[in-house]
């Protein structure tokens, strides 16, 4: 097995295991905020605290653009620059944290004034739920550049030591709320931000006992290094963005149009899928180092392999996940749950089907990304996002039921997907027939074909625990034969087996 290889496997191995210990708390510590706030209070944290929980998105989406110039830089055995990216992407990203808490609180005027559906009485309670939302905005975007270098450094071990800690602490927050005598939800909202700042602070304090270029000192600020990281994390902070006005837009048109209520729905599709996709996720944070220091070391073809077998793997760990609980999802939900929001199960759905075509556009942007030239993509992109929402309201006005909102994005993620397979190919040389038929064909066959085999037993027993220990059964079985024989080429196949080898024979086992 390559080296690369072995790296990507032992950072995964780090992540996951972090994964197996945070996921069941994640989801207890969801069904007692939920049991605690009641449905409509969930539903106004959700929608005017709807950003907190975008903030590891917006975090990883920025510091791919610092990392980016870290992990080049490293790749082409050029240490001298390093000192020099961070002073630059910190500073870059003060000043940006400040313009983005200007506009929120700006925004916060608009948004009470009578534009959101939340009852009069829960005003004050909201109104703090956000300006928590804006402080911990700030302080994770001036955390971006740590985030970066830890990514560069691929460093997964005190991710997934920091991740185990911080879900500890949500937990903590969710017993502490169930124990209140005060308000709850301002009491979850602080809490909540306080997680982040915490969290985000022991990155902080790790990265500059650690290493010797996160020093801040204006001396090492390099105005050409400037001008140069300012024009690529000024496109990835429009395209970051553009997404986070979308995703937290869609919550503020459906409240418009249904009211909280159904942000409780959207809530808990939200967690829920996250949780389950955090899987693959953690898997693209592993290879997003390896595809960079490619393109730094101008080697196109382990890149183009990375690319290649990241997305497939990606979507194979959200589709394992994922064609269970969609044949499944109102038992599974009635058993997590005790009293299931309307809408919840179908917005679950659907919101997972949209990150399955996610997962064949992750590594392709991670590629464009590598290659330093964002602008053109990120118009592209941009516009494709600010369409989104006129035609969600559109649709609404015209009558249409609420999930109508996730049709609508899938649809506009499918020509996304589009987009970026262009500039991948224009900008990295990635073949699109070849992405098209060696990547996005057999995903799609496998998971059309192990999904039927899953569906089997629904056609035939009645809903209970038997018939999901069948459903998980029947399809974790085909899907890992398809997989292996129909979904990864040869090549690939054999790297798998020898992760697998690797693994047990570090646990004493034999395959």
């Amino acid at each position: 097995m390559s080296a690369t290889a072995a790296r990507v496997a032992r950072n995964t191995m780090f992540l996951y295991g972090k994964m197996a210990i945070t996921v069941g708390m994640s989801l207890y510590t969801t069904r007692l905020i939920l049991g605690s706030l009641g449905a409509a209070d969930f539903g106004v944290f959700n929608l005017v605290g709807g950003a907190i929980a975008m903030l590891g998105f917006l975090n990883a989406s920025m510091a791919a653009a610092t990392m980016r110039f870290i992990a080049h830089a490293e790749g082409a055995g050029d240490r001298a620059k390093l000192r020099e990216i961070f002073n630059v992407g910190f500073f870059i990203h003060l000043g940006l944290s400040l313009l983005v808490g200007l506009m929120l609180y700006g925004a916060g005027y608009i948004f009470f004034d009578g534009f959101l559906q939340i009852p009069p009485e829960r005003l004050l309670a909201a109104r703090w739920v956000y300006y928590f939302m804006i402080l911990s905005t700030m302080v994770t975007v001036t955390s971006v550049p740590y985030d970066a270098v830890l990514n560069a450094r691929e460093n997964m071990l005190v991710y997934s030591i920091v991740g185990v800690g911080e879900a500890l602490l949500k937990l903590g927050v969710a017993l502490a709320v169930v124990r209140t005598a005060g308000d709850k939800l301002i009491t979850y909202g602080w809490l909540t931000a306080s997680v982040t700042v915490v969290v985000l602070l022991t990155y902080r304090i790790y990265c500059h006992r650690k290493y010797d270029e996160c020093r801040v000192n204006y001396r090492y600020f390099n105005r050409k290094m400037f001008r140069e990281m300012f024009a690529f994390s000024g496109w990835s902070f429009v395209l970051s963005t553009a997404s986070m006005v979308t995703v937290y837009g869609m919550g503020v048109v459906l409240n418009r149009f249904f009211g909280a209520v159904l942000n409780t729905a959207q809530g808990i599709a939200n967690q829920i899928n996250g949780q389950l996709a955090a899987f693959s996720n953690t898997m693209l944070k592993a290879l997003h180092p390896t595809i960079v220091k490619s393109e730094g070391a101008g080697d196109k073809q382990t890149m183009h392999r990375a690319v290649m077998t990241g997305a497939k793997v990606s979507f194979f760990l959200n589709a394992l996940l994922f064609v269970p609980f969609i044949v499944e999802a109102d038992y599974i939900l009635a058993l997590w749950l005790k009293n299931v929001p309307q809408w919840t199960a179908i917005f679950s759905r659907l919101i997972m089907l949209q990150t399955l075509v996610t997962s064949f556009i992750m590594p392709l942007n991670s590629a464009v990304n590598a290659t330093g030239n964002l602008k053109n993509m990120t118009l592209w992109h941009s516009a494709s996002y600010c369409l989104v929402l006129p035609f969600i309201w559109l649709l609404f006005r015209a009558g249409c039921p609420p999930y109508a909102m996730y049709l609508t994005s899938i649809a506009f993620m499918v020509v996304n997907l589009g987009i970026v397979i262009r500039f991948a190919h224009r900008q990295c040389g990635v073949s699109i027939g070849g992405y098209l038929m060696r990547v996005v064909a057999p995903c799609l066959a496998v998971v059309a074909m192990s999904g039927g085999v899953g569906c089997i037993p629904r056609l035939l027993m009645a809903e209970g625990w038997v018939r999901l220990t069948a459903v998980l059964a029947l399809f974790w079985l085909a899907f890992t034969v398809f997989a292996l024989y129909l979904g990864f080429d040869t090549d690939e196949r054999r790297t798998f087996m020898a992760v697998v080898r690797r693994g047990m024979a570090r646990t004493g086992g034999k395959i």
